[in-house]
């Protein structure tokens, strides 16, 4: 159980890596006005785990942490907010779903859910709109 928290926490900071080399690459491409920019980040999680939800928020804390440290005193500021769709195992339409209402959020990337059924569909549709798309095996 414990060492279950590490290991999510382990892959979850190397998922926020990722994201955040895609974060300021997309910042540094567009331009902005005002001193805060929230962007979202979505994940579709398969199940009702609590322990994958909270890895990921943590995940997030810990990359807005880095980015406030990397980019203190400049502007714009940026920010990571977690956005999480919950859907059944391996439902290819609740996936689907997932994923058009996560890009109805305007997110930056998402992160798939874990069966290869889910997964393939979320996939295909990040692709049609090149939204960055991670895979985390929990």
């Amino acid at each position: 159980p414990e060492r279950d928290l590490t290991d999510l926490l382990s892959k979850c900071g190397r998922m926020m890596a990722c994201l955040l080399v895609i974060l300021l690459l997309s910042a540094l491409a567009s331009p902005v006005s005002s001193n805060t920019v929230q962007l979202n980040v979505g994940i579709i999680l398969e199940g009702s785990n609590p322990g994958q939800a909270n890895a990921f928020k943590k995940g997030v804390q810990a990359a807005n942490q880095q980015l406030a440290e990397l980019r203190f005193g400049q502007s714009p500021q940026i920010t990571l907010h977690p956005v999480i769709k919950y859907i059944e195992e391996g439902n290819a339409y609740d996936a689907s779903k997932a994923a058009c209402d996560l890009l109805a959020e305007q997110v930056i990337a998402i992160v798939g859910p874990d069966s290869d059924e889910a997964s393939s569909q979320a996939l295909w549709i990040s692709n049609q709109r090149s939204i960055p798309y991670l895979l985390a095996q929990w």
